[in-house]
């Protein structure tokens, strides 16, 4: 499966952006909120000083119509810097417009996830989890084994943090 690269610079309004509903991070509460508080506001510093060095990815939101109230494009990547930008005051925010399917972003966003430090394993396995077909889909990668090779983890790191998903509510 190949994402197509192709992608258009744009200086996009904050206001024209939304976060993206299938973006897996941010679901679990991590501990330490309260730094990632101050990190976010360490952030809106740095970009009051010398603005946002690496634009954000959208998509154009399939539910904007002119005068609808929806905003233009879904934030596909880049979340933090997005909210920093509003924290700094900022207005526009620069953003590469990409062309991409509803599991292109949702393999985006486990990728670029993945590959943070602080990202909650339970997080990463609804992640995982997504990105596997259905029984009654087309889309989706048919085996564990595929997906670990796309994602460049081993099987057996794919299947341990699937495990962690059938846990009961107080084990999460």
């Amino acid at each position: 499966m190949s994402i197509d690269q192709s992608s258009t610079l744009l200086d996009v309004p904050l206001a024209h952006i939304a976060p993206s509903p299938t973006n897996p991070r941010n679901r679990h509460q991590n501990q330490a909120s309260n730094l990632k508080a101050w990190k976010l506001e360490d952030l809106s510093e740095s970009i009051k000083l010398h603005g946002v060095m690496q634009p954000v990815v959208v998509r154009a939101n399939v539910n904007f119509r002119e005068g609808n109230g929806r905003p233009r494009y879904e934030l596909v990547a880049g979340e933090r810097r997005w909210r920093a930008s509003q924290l700094a005051g900022a207005s526009t925010i620069p953003a590469l417009l990409r062309n991409l399917t509803d599991f292109e972003v949702l393999e985006l966003q486990v990728i670029e996830n993945i590959q943070r430090e602080d990202l909650h394993p339970l997080e990463e396995a609804e992640g995982y989890q997504k990105l596997l077909r259905k029984s009654d889909g087309l889309q989706g990668y048919a085996t564990v084994d595929d997906l670990a090779a796309r994602l460049g983890k081993s099987r057996r790191y794919v299947f341990n943090r699937l495990a962690l998903l059938p846990l009961c509510k107080p084990a999460r």
